[in-house]
């Protein structure tokens, strides 16, 4: 018996493989019956929220300050806007991402009509990272101010 390159031959009663099941891919998750699936409102909220609090920090960093419990310290809204803007807004776009990802493994997946989610998610997590590094650069005028 000679040796060749051909795969064994598929039984009769077994039907030929699905698109998700080809290869490395695993196979896709169906959604529920009917329901169609969008990208993720809760993640992109909080993205929102977390914009709106590193924007509105411009107009309360210079006028309040936020004293810490037992500490005897005070945080400005620089330091909070700069943590908001620079680490959570990037935990935000991936938390949005991964939950993107997950409902679009199914087959029944409906985007925003005009620009996507994922762009729109992308330049709200750029303008939030901005406004956290300029939350930075006023916190070092601050701290080196004589």
């Amino acid at each position: 018996m000679a040796m060749t390159d051909r795969p064994p031959p598929r039984r009769p009663d077994t039907p030929p493989p699905t698109r998700g099941e080809v290869g490395s891919q695993r196979p896709r998750r169906p959604a529920a019956a009917g329901a169609a699936t969008g990208p993720p409102k809760t993640s992109f909220a909080a993205a929102a929220v977390v914009l709106a609090f590193t924007l509105c920090s411009y107009w309360l960093g210079a006028r309040a300050e936020i004293g810490m419990a037992n500490t005897g310290r005070e945080v400005d809204f620089n330091t909070l806007g700069y943590l908001a803007g620079c680490f959570v807004s990037i935990w935000m776009l991936y938390l949005f991402l991964r939950a993107d990802g997950q409902a679009r493994s199914t087959l029944r997946y409906n985007d925003w009509p005009g620009i996507g989610a994922r762009v729109l998610m992308g330049w709200m997590t750029l303008c939030s990272w901005v406004g956290g590094a300029l939350h930075l650069w006023f916190w070092a005028q601050d701290l080196t101010r004589p």
